[in-house]
């Protein structure tokens, strides 16, 4: 991720907000990456929360909410997944 989505990272992070960032399908490898394509993008947003959840140590609920944020391809990503949720 880049410089600026840190800092909207580390604000999350002091509201005392359990932070995940997925990699998204083919991203960071040779080939076509799946840019904007909500059916690849939006089941790795949830996969992400899910196994968020069952992080032991965390303290989240595996039934407790989830918000999901994302900017650009991020916020494509965010609206397949609530789409699918």
């Amino acid at each position: 991720f880049l410089e600026y989505e840190l800092l909207i990272i580390q604000r999350m992070v002091k509201r005392g907000w359990a932070v995940v960032v997925t990699d998204y399908e083919g991203f960071g490898t040779p080939g076509v990456h799946t840019y904007v394509n909500r059916l690849a993008s939006g089941p790795a947003v949830l996969d992400a929360a899910r196994a968020a959840r069952q992080l032991p140590g965390t303290g989240l609920a595996p039934e407790g909410p989830v918000a999901l944020y994302g900017y650009s391809q991020g916020g494509a990503a965010t609206a397949s997944a609530a789409e699918l949720a």
